[in-house]
């Protein structure tokens, strides 16, 4: 394992990669925040403070969180989604695509997209002290501006807590092939 300098540079650095790696910490916010993900995602928050004694009641929350930004999004709830998202919150979608707050907001505002299914399963949660992970999969179709899909796709949502309440700050989605195991 690869550790900073001195504890003060742990406490200070927001990801070890960014920390480790001079390119890292030159890249742009957007990609530097998915580096960071990585990591967690990659090293199982090892980088992190251990999860503390209550986190089972922290998993609850963030689960509780997840399935009512599910629900919002599946009835069409654009100001609890609204409510869920940090003000700074940015995904990578399935297609690629890095969307704001903003983006999803208005594109919930005029219905671009429409569920027909929005199944979620084999939701993981991982709880760093005011940081969360949540791994899962969904299994998702209905229309895109009038284009129709259907996909299934893995995903990874991170969670940071704020006075107490749990906030989706970044969010990245995978398409998965037919063949891929789940």
């Amino acid at each position: 394992m690869i550790v900073p300098a001195t504890p003060d540079e742990l406490r200070t650095s927001s990801c070890w990669l960014v920390f480790l790696s001079p390119k890292l910490a030159s890249l742009d916010p957007v990609t530097r925040t998915f580096a960071c993900l990585i990591e967690l995602a990659l090293l199982g928050g090892c980088a992190m403070a251990p999860p503390s004694v209550s986190t089972t009641a922290a998993e609850r929350a963030i689960l509780d969180t997840e399935m009512e930004r599910v629900a919002a999004v599946k009835r069409g709830d654009c100001d609890r989604q609204a409510a869920i998202l940090s003000d700074d919150f940015v995904e990578v979608g399935a297609g690629g695509v890095v969307r704001t707050k903003a983006q999803n907001v208005a594109d919930c505002r005029v219905q671009a997209v429409r569920f027909e299914r929005y199944e979620v399963s084999n939701l993981t949660v991982h709880v760093y002290g005011d940081a969360a992970v949540v791994f899962g999969d969904a299994n998702l179709a209905g229309t895109y501006r009038d284009a129709p899909f259907t996909r299934r796709t893995r995903y990874l949502r991170v969670y940071v807590r704020t006075d107490g309440v749990w906030h989706c700050v970044a969010a990245e989605g995978t398409i998965l092939s037919e063949h891929e195991p789940r």
